[in-house]
């Protein structure tokens, strides 16, 4: 059973609510991922983040420069 369906609330506010606490997590470093590093300025400062509406899809991000990409 969804969010949603549990609480009451929309599923925009679900996911709105869902979107902060990730980035609060992400802003926080519990999501680093220290496997690659950037592309575009080689820094190592990279964490994941998850694409919303696709089921078990994040992408990379770099903290430094910003640069989004998949992870391989």
């Amino acid at each position: 059973m969804q969010i949603a369906e549990r609480t009451g609330y929309s599923f925009e506010l679900v996911e709105f609510i869902l979107w902060q606490r990730y980035c609060y997590e992400m802003e926080n470093d519990y999501w680093t991922y220290d496997r690659e590093k950037c592309s575009k300025c080689g820094s190592s400062e990279l964490y994941l983040k998850e694409v919303p509406n696709v089921d078990f899809a994040d992408q990379v991000i770099c903290k430094k420069c910003g640069t989004e990409f998949r992870r391989n």
